[in-house]
């Protein structure tokens, strides 16, 4: 398992490192999206329970403020977590074949936008 997850860390800080972003924030951004994935999917789990980890600390008549320090207080300790998991140093000595990046990058892709879909699926079908 370790060895996919350190594959996708690997995929994900190539594309941020070679598209443009600045070398510095690549590993940084790679690890807040793998934070945003898995809270993601946290976050479907639960609303399949009727689990709403943010009730009584957001509600409907919240101000975006409100919102914003809620997202960041939940995605603070799972960028710790990604930091604790992954170094950077490791994952810039790893090397996949081209084919195994490329297939690796189709795969993150897909299982992103379906998770997306799907937390959207069960929420409406829960909520």
């Amino acid at each position: 398992m370790k060895r996919y997850m350190d594959l996708v860390v690997y995929v994900l800080y190539r594309y941020y490192k070679d598209g443009g972003r600045r070398q510095e924030v690549a590993f940084q951004t790679t690890k807040l999206v793998l934070g945003v994935c898995l809270l993601l999917n946290i976050f479907t789990v639960l609303s399949i329970f009727h689990f709403n980890p943010t009730s009584g600390i957001v509600n409907r008549g919240s101000s975006g403020t409100q919102y914003f320090l809620t997202f960041i207080f939940i995605i603070i300790p799972m960028y710790i977590i990604m930091s604790l998991l992954f170094k950077e140093d490791k994952i810039q000595k790893l090397e996949y074949s081209e084919l195994t990046r490329k297939k690796a990058s189709v795969y993150v892709v897909c299982y992103i936008i379906f998770s997306f879909i799907l937390f959207g699926v069960i929420v409406k079908i829960f909520h």
